[in-house]
Order: C-alpha cells, then structure tokens, then sequence
C-alpha cells in the first residue's frame, strides 16, 4: 500500500487578464515491487496503482551496476 497526493497549479489567461487555478488529490493505493541481483548488476520494478487516489499509474524500471 501507498499513500500519495498530487498537487498542480495552472494559469489560465481570458482576454488580458490571468487567473491562477491549483488544485490537490490525495489517496491510496496498492505498490508491487521486484527486483534481481545477477552478476553485479542489479534490476527492479515499482509499480504504483491509483496514484493521488485517481486512476492513474505509474511504473519505473530501475537498473544498476556494482563496481568493484
């Protein structure tokens, strides 16, 4: 499980004048993770499901290497 929130702020111009609209959502969701250690190399997986408690997810990939 995650707990996340999202935030954002944008501006809108009508005509000449500039309005400023932010905006937050917050929630939680459900986190998996993997990874692999092989040869002094290290890969892994995150993912993020519902993101800011909206359907919205996220993956990363994530390689590294050891040096010795």
């Amino acid at each position: 499980m995650h707990s996340s929130a999202l935030t954002g702020e944008q501006n809108v111009t009508i005509g000449s004048t500039t309005y400023t609209a932010t905006g937050e959502a917050q929630g939680t969701g459900m986190l998996f993770g993997a990874g692999i250690e092989y040869d002094n190399k290290y890969l892994s997986i995150t993912r993020y499901n519902d993101v800011g408690g909206v359907d919205t997810d996220l993956t990363f990939f994530s390689i590294g290497f050891k040096i010795q």
